[in-house]
């Protein structure tokens, strides 16, 4: 008996561990997500956009403006509207900037 209240108390300590280390933002599908958080209980990409709500209080009606219904980024139609940002890859972003920016809402400005 002992043995089974150990492991059971060892399984929930594994998992409260997994949960607490896991990014508490909702995704727009409506589900946590499933990356690793890193800073203030956020993934790095939660993270990016939790500070730029901080600094901008229009920023998630920016961003709908370049979404699709399902929240996700547009791509530009032209480079008038377009990121000029860098991707990871070093390719350009082809995503639509923000109104009144020249970056995405993914990127983040430094």
């Amino acid at each position: 008996m002992k043995k089974v209240l150990s492991i059971f108390l060892m399984l929930l300590c594994i998992s409260l561990g997994a949960s607490a280390a896991r990014c508490k933002a909702i995704t727009a599908k409506g589900s946590q997500c499933s990356r690793k958080a890193v800073a203030a209980g956020y993934c790095t990409q939660h993270n990016r956009i939790q500070k730029k709500k901080q600094n901008d209080p229009e920023y998630e009606k920016k961003a709908r403006k370049v979404s699709d219904a399902n929240g996700r980024p547009k791509k530009a139609t032209s480079n008038s509207n377009r990121c000029v940002a860098t991707t990871k890859k070093g390719t350009h972003c082809k995503l639509m900037s923000l109104p009144g920016t020249k970056y995405c809402g993914i990127i983040l400005n430094n």
